[in-house]
């Protein structure tokens, strides 16, 4: 068969001792600068790599390998000239994935995202893993607020269950000598249906909200948390930030004093030590503003609050 769109990758051919060295060449060079480390014996490391080219610069590629991780750092960053979203199934094995100080454990099933301007960890914990990739190019969804490292919604809902089937269809055509008008048909219907996906208010909504949150609360400790810090992490604008908090009838400053305030309290059922101290360990860097959120939340001080729990 003479497909050009066609390629493959394996290192089942090559002597033990060159494998996983290949591995990283197969995975930067079907996907994206990557570093892949394992604790398995290097010299047994047996990988393949198969993928289809489709119109419009979308690539869809199927692949399998052992117990890992792969590493997107700022080295691998600073290397690379175009950026893409990664719409990844999980067909097989159970791993984690890590981007924008988020954690995601999949299993076989969950379909996940990651951009590639960002450092990212995938890791793998079972030996012959297997999963589908879907490689866009950024400009197709620059105008959608998408989830970073988020399961979409599994196969829970029509929306999540329309977008797994249709990646496994295109795993179908891996392969396939395309003529040009099929290749521009699927290709289209593909990208239609990943945006409209995720122009669904409710979806795309409340994944970024719930991702937020979490952001919060692992730097909330952080005295300069702002609006800025959150916009950024997550590819939007401050305005965005705090419209998606209004629509909610949620404050983003609010949110962010209770989660103080939360992780202030767990600070005190340790130790009944210095309020201010803990107050400041946990976020708060304007004493004065920790006793008026404190005091407009529970109706007194602090002292006189847990006084009184004695």
């Amino acid at each position: 068969m003479d497909n050009k769109m066609f390629k493959t990758w394996s290192n089942l051919d090559l002597v033990p001792n060159k494998q996983f060295l290949f591995w990283r060449e197969m995975l930067c060079d079907a996907f994206t600068d990557l570093r892949p480390e394992t604790t398995l014996d290097k010299k047994d490391f047996k990988c393949e790599i198969q993928s289809q080219s489709l119109s419009e610069g979308l690539i869809i590629s199927s692949l399998s390998s052992q117990k890992q991780k792969i590493h997107r750092t700022e080295s691998e960053i600073s290397h690379t000239k175009d950026h893409y979203l990664f719409f990844n199934l999980q067909k097989k094995g159970l791993a984690c994935i890590q981007q924008n100080n988020m954690v995601t454990h999949i299993q076989a099933g969950d379909l996940y995202i990651l951009d590639t301007r960002y450092p990212y960890e995938i890791e793998q914990f079972e030996n012959n893993w297997e999963s589908l990739s879907l490689r866009i190019p950024l400009d197709h969804a620059l105008n959608c607020m998408i989830p970073l490292s988020k399961i979409i919604d599994n196969i829970n809902s029509a929306d999540g269950f329309i977008l797994y089937e249709n990646i496994l269809t295109l795993e179908k055509i891996i392969g396939k000598d395309l003529s040009e008008k099929t290749n521009t048909i699927i290709t289209k219907t593909t990208i239609d249906l990943i945006l409209s996906n995720f122009e669904n208010t409710h979806i795309k909504e409340n994944h970024l909200l719930n991702n937020i949150l979490k952001f919060i609360e692992i730097n909330a400790k952080n005295h300069n948390l702002r609006c800025n810090d959150i916009a950024k992490a997550f590819n939007t604008s401050e305005r965005n930030i705090y419209k998606l908090f209004e629509r909610e009838e949620l404050s983003l400053s609010k949110t962010i004093s209770d989660i103080r305030l939360k992780i202030f309290f767990e600070y005190m059922k340790g130790d009944h030590g210095n309020i201010t101290d803990f107050a400041y360990k946990s976020g708060f860097n304007d004493l004065s503003n920790f006793y008026k959120v404190f005091k407009k939340k529970f109706n007194e001080t602090p002292k006189n609050y847990f006084k009184n729990q004695l």
